[in-house]
């Protein structure tokens, strides 16, 4: 028996190259200046001009993890 790969969905945002396993469930940055960063916490921390406070949690309104639009976060 072989072990399969997990699967990975791979796209591009403004701000970078971003990569999901799907088990993991949340995008990250695969490259450049955010890489291993989530890719919702970035966009979130671009918007918002400040880095994102210890304890705080960025959520996606419409709980969809693909929606990195800054209307859809909330801190």
């Amino acid at each position: 028996m072989t072990d399969c790969p997990e699967p990975v969905v791979r796209g591009v945002h403004p701000l970078g190259k971003w990569a999901i396993n799907l088990p993991k469930k949340y995008p990250r940055f695969y490259s450049g200046p955010h890489r291993g960063k989530y890719v919702h916490r970035v966009v979130w921390e671009a918007v918002s001009g400040h880095e994102i406070p210890s304890g705080w949690h960025i959520h996606h309104q419409d709980f969809d993890r693909m929606h990195f639009c800054p209307e859809n976060l909330v801190a």
